[in-house]
This record gives structure tokens, C-alpha cells and sequence, in this order.
């Protein structure tokens, strides 16, 4: 069972307990990963454990119970459990019963890996078989910890699978962890994932020794993707020796390999930069390899046709999936001939990337040719492809479905970027109905420049297969279309039957030229209910925006109903409205006032997305189009608004826009809100005061994150942040985990005392919100604004008080960082004491005088456990980055690996960056 509900249930309801709890049967499963109550709660919910040996097999954590009191708590049930005493009575046989331990996503730091090196040194983890820390920044420190613990054991341990993917082991954690597996601590080792963890050439090059011992005979699963393999720590120069190091040896049990995410072209001028992978297969080191993973990978031509050769010699004959590079046209003959050769007969997953190359429609040829009877899943993407090739790619799926090749596939996602013809596409569609895609379940669909003439032939064809449920076993349809005349064409061909309520639907429209009779016509269909199960509608554009007609048309289609209070579209989730789809807020205007007209609604839409319009023209109208959606319960149960409809400065939604929109958004029809955006470019941002009242009034009981996006120039005044910030001490402020404010600049504040003095008292305001207590759960805390030196002290106050403890993120995009007395205050918050678990920080105007002020700071208290500090877009040069780089080399902020700068640092300082935080970007 699920341990933890159940248990809280009968707990705090004092109603029965769970028949096993009852009865002193075994709970397989605790999942705490969601547990949101104190330590006390934690404690009581483990005495009420069942005792007795082998209880609990499976224990997943959370972010909640990983930190703080909580991890003590557990940390005491551990141990309580190892001594057989404590925590609900447990015998010494229960210690060792724990089969898996999931920690992944629990912001678990260096320190917290003692309690595992504890009850790994002490036995009481001795019958684990799975550990989970993967998405944890512990750091090259945290993972030494933990092999410490490995190699403490005093006998060799059952684990089978290890997961340290994304906990910035870098090369110094994996050389550590390489000492337990060599010393044979973990011999049944199947799963090793150490993803994502910049190990470099040198950290792969740790693990060579513990291949050479054989101790690692058993692993099945070897995941090194996004790690830099190939490059060194230091300069980032080409090193492969690492890597030919490691595959020298043999892997008889491997079967999957994941190096995905490497860059493996070499030096320029090279021929073969990355023979090892080609040499490894050939020589019959990999002879149980199931799964090759290499996309991403940018690897030669040379290289990937050698891999190629290796498989056509049947040197791993078990092969079942496969992500590959880019091909080009030697590599893309080289594949053919693995296929025909008989010795992949077991592929069941191919994924191809056709971008500025050629050749991948013979391989799509060979792939459906009867060799690969067992191919579940089929992903190829062209662009940029020769002239004709993306018609050669659909002529050989027609061909091997209608001969019988492609009978088990079960998921078709084709990307056309290129011309594709109309013939070619009745082909594709004609083949599809005839019975030789018996088994698929998901098809994906995106084409662009369909050369279909004005009838749209090719796709009405396409169209008509697809509604006359020709494929029985389709449950998912994605397309993704061009507003033209082939729309007009699908439209067309959807017209002659329906689709099963089973079959999920996702449309995507890209606006292509002036003719929204497609469109129109699709929502026709959407009227006529032919297609029930629609469950997202994303637009875009691509040329010409979408006119009124059409966006009308569409609206009144989402909430037409025959009855007069009735639903046809229950499964509808998201409408994205993106790139400057729509002509202008008119235009826009049209499609939410038409599903307000409807007799109506949608209930499971939880996601609405509004962005970038071309024109300003009606804005006003558009806000208040949407207010009467919401108001009219046509979205009640939308979690999800963001409503940013321009980014010209000189586009305004109008006092009545903003006000309608946030009467509406305070009615009972928006309390299933968890997350709002809004941008204003008024004077003022009228909306803070309503939406501050409802607030204070708890009519967002749900809401996590209120993001006010202001554009340059505006912000919250005076009234609207005292209103605003009283709402945020009130109880109902405890739900927010992400805040985004701007605050009210004046071009007086230099030379105006009494402007400066009231817009420190705003600050003030705002610093006891932040101070007290009521956003102990935020996470995310935006601030924008040209604040003066004793506003910033004002503000540093509430972000130094202690209670911002969940704070991850921090950004202060435009307020100024000197050498001022501000930023000394701000420095004084900006400490893993005030802010323990601060990961991002971004300074978007800090000056080298202020870094270096926040650098000394760092040295004479510990900083935040940061990940990643942003810098870009600064005047920051050499002067402050050096400052950095020697907080560096004492390793105070050891987790501290994505440094962002801009241009003024000079490229001889850029590179000693890098080799200090290797994810160094220059951005502007």
C-alpha cells in the first residue's frame, strides 16, 4: 500500500487504521515525497509503523522531510530501526528491510549524505537494493560522502541500482565513488547513472580502473549523457583518452548506453575523433547492448558509419533501440545495410534527425522493409533536407505499411519541415487506413509547405482516414498545421466521419497566410462534436496573423453546446496562444467573446496562455472579453493564467481592461487559481489593490505564484504595494511559492529627500511582509526596480530576517548594486544563515564595486548553497569576476557551477572562469 496517506487518516481522523497497520501486516511502500505537516506529525506517522522483520521494503523521501527537523526525524527513525529500539518498538530485523530508498528532488545538500555514509558504515541499509539521490545538488563533497559510506560496509552490499544523476559530482565525485565499486562494495551492480554531472574527460577516466577490476560485471545500465566526456576540466581542450580508456574494456552484461548530450566531433580537421564507441561493438565488448543512445552527440561521419559496420556484422545482435546523431549520406547508406543485414531483427525504437542532412529516406526504407518486425516507436524529423527527401521518407512509410512492416508500431511521430507533396500524402494516408498500422496508438503529426494545390487533396485524403477510425487502436493524435488551404483540405476530409471520445486530440495551428476558412471549417467539426476528445489548441504564427472570422469561429466552437446548460468538450485542458498569432487584440477579442456566448463550458481547462500580439488596437476590449470568460464560469476549474498580450511599451490594456480583468479574476469562478501573470504598462498597475484584497480575503486558497511582469517605467504605487504587502501577512498568503514585483520609480529620486523617504517606507511595507512569517513557503522571489540606498537597506531587512527559509530563487534584475550602503545591508542577507536554501541569484545591475562588496561578504560568512549565479547583461568585468574566482579557489561555494557574465569580462578571464564553474556563459 501507500503508506503515508492511509496512515495520516487514521492518525488525525481517528477513524480505523489500514488493515495492515491493523493487523501487523508488511506496508511495501512508504511514499513521503508529498508530506506536507511538522516533524511532530512525521514522528507520529513512523511510531505508528507495524513492527516486525522486513515491513517496509520501499521509503521515498520529499523535499519537505529531507531538511531540517523532518531529517532529523527520519534520520532517528533509521537508526532507532538499525538498534531495534525507539520508533515504534522495531526489531533489529526490520533493519535491514529496506529494499529502496528514493531521495531524487529532495534538495539534499553535502552535508545531508552522513546519515547515509552512517547507515551504510553501520549495516543498516545491508539489504538495499536501490538508492535514489539523483536531482540533488550535493556536489563533488556530498558524493565522496556517500562512496565513503560504500566502502565503509563492512561486507559487499546487494545494490543493484545507483542513481547520481544532476548531483554535480563532477570529476573529483565520480573518481571518489570509483573507489567502493573497485573495491567490489557493490558487485551486483545493474543500473549506474551518473548523468549530467560534468564529469569531464578526467572523472570518466576514474571509472576505467573500477571496469579493469571486473567489479562491475553485472551492470546493465550505464548512463553518461550530458557530461562533457570528451573535453577536460581545465580549458575545455579535446581529451578522448578517458573514453577509449573505458571502452577497451568489456561490458558483457550492458544493455543500455546512454552517451547522449556529449559532444564527440573533436578538433576541426579531424577525420575520427570518437572511433572507441565503433571499435567497442566491432571488437565484441558490448555483446549484450540493447539500447545505444548517441543523439546529441554531433559525432563524425566516420565515426557513426563505424558504429554502423559493427552492427551489420552482427557484433551486438540484440540491439532494440536506437537515437541517432545527424547522419550524413555515407552513415545514412551504412545504417541500410545493418537493417538488411538480418541482425537487428529485435529493433523496437529508432529515432532519426534529418536537420541539414540527407539520406534518411532510404533508412525510413530499410526500417519498414519487413527487417524490423518488432519497431514500436518511430521518431524522424526533416529540415532542411534535399529537395525531395521528405517525400522518399513518406512514400517508404505507405510502402511498408501497406506490406506489412510496421504491424507493431505503436508510435509514429513524423516533424516535416520541408515541401511535402500532395500525392505523397494521399499515399501516407491511404496506406494508413489499409490495415498495416493494426497496433499504433500515438501518431504525431507537424508538416510544413504542403504543396497541396488549392482542392487540398492530399490532406482531405489524410483527413478522412484518420476520422473513419481506420486505426482502432489510436488513442493519442497530435497535428500540427499551417492556417492555409491544406488546413481547408484536413478540414475537408475530418468532415466525413467523428472521433471516438477514447481518442485524445492535440491541434496546433501556425497562421500562414489571410485565408481562415481552415480554420473555420476545423471548428465546424469541433461544433458538430466530431471531436470529443480535444485536449489542447495551441496557435502560433508562421506569416499572416489569424483574423476575426476565424477566431470567432473557434471561440463559439470550445463552448457551443445543443443544450442549453450542456458540455461537449470534457477533455479540453490547454489553450495556448502564442507569436503574434492573432492579428491584433481584436481580432483575439473575437475568440474569447465567442466562448463566452456559448451555452457552454470547459471544465478540465486548467491552462490559458496568452502572449506577444502584433497591434494594440482593442487591447481594452480583449482584457475585458476575458474577464466575462472567467466570470461566466466558462473556466472553472483554470489553475493556470498568463496573460502578457504585448511587449511593446506602447500597447496598454486601459484602466477598464485591468480592472475588469481583476474583478474577474476575484469572483468564485477563479478560486481554483495556482498560478498568475499579468504585465501592465499603465502608470500604475491597477491591478495589485483588487487582487491584494482578494487575497486578504482568501479567495485564491490555491494560488503559488503571483507574477505582476511589469514592462520599464512601471510598477505597483504607493497604494497598491501598501495593499498589496498587508496581504501578504496574512494567513492566506502562506499557499505562495513564487512572487514577482515591481516597484514604483520617480525620475525626483535623486534630488527629492521626501521621495526617497516614502519610497523606503514602501520598502518597509514590504520588508515586514517578508518578515513576518506568512511566506515561509516561498521559493521564487522576482524584485524589479531602481531602488535608492536606503530602500534597498529597508528591503534587505526582510530578506535578511530569517524567515525567507524556503527562498531557492532570487532575482534583482534592475536594482542598483555599488558600493553603497545598501548593498552592504543586502550582503548581510545573502547568507546561508538568512537564506539556507538560496540556489539562484541573479544581478541584472551590479557594478564590480558590487560584487566585490557581496564576494568579501561570502568570505567572512558562509554564503548560500548557490547553483547558479546570473550576471548577465552587467558591467561587471575582470575586476569583480576575479573577486569570484578567488572566493572559488577556497571552496566556499563548492556547488556553485553556472556563472553567467557579459561582455566586458576579456576572454583570458572567461577561460579561468570556466575552469572554476565549467557551465560559464557570455550573455547579453
Amino acid at each position: 500500500m501507500e503508506g503515508c496517506v492511509p496512515a495520516l487518516s487514521a492518525i488525525f481522523t481517528h477513524t480505523s487504521a489500514p488493515a495492515e497497520m491493523k493487523i501487523g501486516l508488511p506496508i511495501s511502500s512508504l511514499d513521503l515525497s508529498k508530506f506536507p505537516l511538522d516533524a511532530g506529525k512525521l514522528g507520529l506517522l513512523l511510531s505508528s509503523l507495524p513492527a516486525g522483520p522486513d515491513f517496509l521494503e520501499t521509503l521515498k523521501g520529499g523535499p519537505h522531510v529531507c531538511k531540517g527537523p523532518c531529517l532529523s526525524v527520519l534520520n532517528r527513525f533509521l537508526q532507532s530501526v538499525r538498534v531495534g529500539v525507539g520508533v515504534g518498538g522495531l526489531g533489529g530485523a526490520a533493519s535491514a528491510s529496506s529494499k529502496t530508498l528514493n531521495l531524487s528532488k529532495n534538495r539534499l545538500r553535502s552535508h545531508s549524505m552522513e546519515a547515509l555514509r552512517s547507515a551504510f558504515s553501520e549495516g543498516t541499509l545491508s539489504k538495499l537494493l536501490g538508492l535514489d539521490v539523483s536531482n540533488n545538488p550535493l556536489g563533488p563533497s556530498g558524493v565522496a560522502t556517500l562512496a565513503r559510506g560504500l566502502s565503509a560496509s563492512e561486507r559487499a552490499l546487494p545494490l543493484q541500482s545507483l542513481k547520481l544523476s544532476k548531483t554535480a559530482a563532477k570529476a573529483e565525485g565520480a573518481k571518489a565513488l570509483s573507489v567502493p565499486l573497485k573495491k567490489g562494495k557493490a558487485p551486483s551492480l545493474q543500473v549506474l547513472d551518473l548523468g549530467g554531472n560534468d564529469m569531464r574527460a578526467e572523472g570518466v577516466g576514474g571509472l576505467v580502473g573500477t571496469v579493469g577490476a571486473g567489479t562491475l560485471s553485472s551492470l546493465r545500465v550505464l548512463v553518461l549523457k550530458n557530461n562533457s566526456v570528451a573535453k577536460k576540466s581545465e580549458g575545455g581542450e579535446w581529451n578522448f583518452r578517458g573514453l577509449a580508456a573505458l571502452f577497451s574494456h568489456e561490458f558483457p552484461a550492458l544493455q543500455e548506453l546512454d552517451l547522449s548530450g556529449n559532444e564527440f566531433q573533436g578538433p576541426s580537421g579531424a577525420d575520427t575523433a570518437a572511433p572507441m564507441i565503433g571499435e567497442a561493438v566491432e571488437g565484441g565488448r558490448l555483446p549484450s547492448v540493447r539500447t545505444l543512445m548517441l543523439n546529441d552527440t554531433r559525432m563524425r561521419e566516420a565515426d557513426i558509419t563505424a558504429v554502423f559496420s559493427a552492427l551489420t556484422e552482427g557484433r551486438a545482435p540484440h540491439v532494440e533501440t536506437l537515437r541517432l546523431p545527424k547522419l550524413d549520406t555515407p552513415s545514412s547508406q551504412a545504417l541500410p545495410s545493418a537493417l538488411d543485414s538480418g541482425h537487428l531483427a529485435q529493433m523496437h525504437e529508432v529515432t532519426l534527425d534529418d536537420r541539414y542532412a540527407d539520406g534518411v529516406g532510404v533508412v525510413t526504407r530499410s526500417l519498414v522493409s519487413g527487417r524490423t518486425p518488432s519497431l514500436r516507436i518511430l521518431r524522424i524529423k526533416t529540415d532542411d533536407s534535399p529537395e525531395g527527401d521528405s517525400d522518399e521518407v513518406l512514400g517508404a512509410l505507405a510502402d511498408g505499411l501497406r506490406g506489412g512492416g510496421l504491424r507493431s508500431l505503436a508510435d509514429l511521430d513524423l516533424q516535416i519541415v520541408d515541401e511535402v507533396s500532395s500525392e505523397r500524402m494521399s499515399e501516407f494516408g491511404r496506406a494508413l487506413g489499409a490495415g498495416g498500422a493494426s497496433s499504433l496508438k500515438r501518431l504525431s503529426l507537424s508538416w510544413n509547405y504542403v504543396v497541396d494545390g488549392i482542392a487540398g487533396e492530399g490532406c482531405k485524403s489524410l483527413g478522412e482516414v484518420l476520422i473513419t477510425r481506420k486505426i482502432p487502436s489510436l488513442r493519442k493524435l497530435e497535428l500540427v498545421w499551417d492556417v492555409d488551404s491544406s488546413l481547408e483540405g484536413l478540414a475537408e476530409g475530418l468532415g466525413v466521419g467523428s472521433f471516438s471520445a477514447d481518442v485524445l486530440v492535440d491541434l496546433g495551428f501556425r497562421s500562414y497566410d489571410d485565408n481562415d476558412r481552415g480554420l473555420q471549417k476545423v471548428a465546424a467539426l469541433i461544433c458538430a462534436g466530431k471531436i470529443l476528445g480535444l485536449r489542447k489548441i495551441g496557435v502560433e504564427a508562421d506569416a499572416d496573423p489569424i483574423g476575426e472570422n476565424g477566431a470567432r469561429a473557434l471561440g463559439e466552437a470550445l463552448t457551443h453546446s445543443e443544450r442549453e446548460a450542456g458540455v461537449i468538450l470534457q477533455a479540453f485542458e490547454e489553450l495556448d496562444i502564442d507569436e503574434y498569432a492573432f492579428k491584433n487584440a481584436r481580432a483575439l477579442s473575437c475568440l474569447f467573446r465567442g466562448i463566452a456566448a456559448g451555452a457552454g463550458s470547459l471544465p478540465s481547462l486548467h491552462k490559458l496562455s496568452v502572449t506577444d500580439l502584433v497591434e494594440d488596437e482593442g487591447i481594452g476590449p480583449l482584457a475585458q472579453s476575458l474577464a466575462e470568460c472567467i466570470t461566466k464560469g466558462k473556466f472553472p476549474k483554470l489553475r493556470n493564467l498568463c496573460f502578457i498580450p504585448y511587449r511593446n511599451e506602447s500597447i496598454s490594456l486601459g484602466q477598464e481592461g485591468m480592472q475588469a480583468l481583476s474583478l474577474a479574476l476575484c469572483s468564485p469562478h477563479a478560486k481554483s487559481l495556482r498560478s498568475l501573470t499579468l504585465r501592465s504598462v499603465e502608470q500604475d498597475f491597477v491591478a495589485a489593490s483588487p487582487l491584494a484584497e482578494c487575497i486578504t480575503k482568501g479567495k485564491f486558497p490555491r494560488l503559488r505564484k503571483l507574477h505582476f511582469a511589469c514592462d520599464e517605467d512601471v510598477s505597483i504605487r504607493r497604494e497598491g504595494m501598501q495593499a498589496l504587502s498587508l496581504a501578504l501577512c496574512s494567513p492566506h498568503a502562506k499557499s505562495l511559492r513564487g512572487l514577482t514585483l515591481s516597484l514604483e520609480e520617480s525620475k525626483e529620486m535623486e534630488d527629492n529627500s521626501k521621495v526617497r523617504a516614502a519610497e523606503a517606507v514602501q520598502m518597509g511595507l514590504l520588508s515586514l511582509a517578508f518578515s513576518c512569517g506568512q511566506l515561509s513557503g516561498l521559493q521564487e522571489l522576482k524584485f524589479e526596480g531602481k531602488l535608492c540606498s536606503e530602500s534597498l537597506s529597508a528591503l534587505s531587512v526582510g530578506l535578511g530576517s530569517g524567515k525567507l527559509r524556503s527562498l531557492r530563487s532570487l532575482e534583482l534584475q534592475t536594482v542598483p548594486l555599488g558600493d553603497d550602503e545598501g548593498t552592504s545591508n543586502l550582503c548581510q542577507a545573502l547568507s546561508a544563515e538568512k537564506l539556507p536554501e538560496l540556489r539562484c541569484l541573479k544581478l541584472g545591475s551590479v557594478s564590480d564595486a558590487g560584487l566585490k562588496k557581496i564576494v568579501k561578504a561570502w568570505g567572512e560568512a558562509t554564503p548560500p548553497p548557490l547553483e547558479k549565479l546570473d550576471l548577465s547583461g552587467t558591467a561587471v568585468g575582470d575586476e569583480g569576476v576575479l573577486a569570484l574566482i578567488g572566493l572559488a579557489g577556497t571552496g566556499r561555494v563548492p556547488m556553485l557551477g553556472d556563472v553567467r557574465v557579459g561582455r566586458f569580462v576579456s576572454s583570458g578571464t572567461r577561460t579561468v572562469l570556466e575552469s572554476f564553474f565549467p557551465h560559464t556563459v557570455e550573455s547579453d
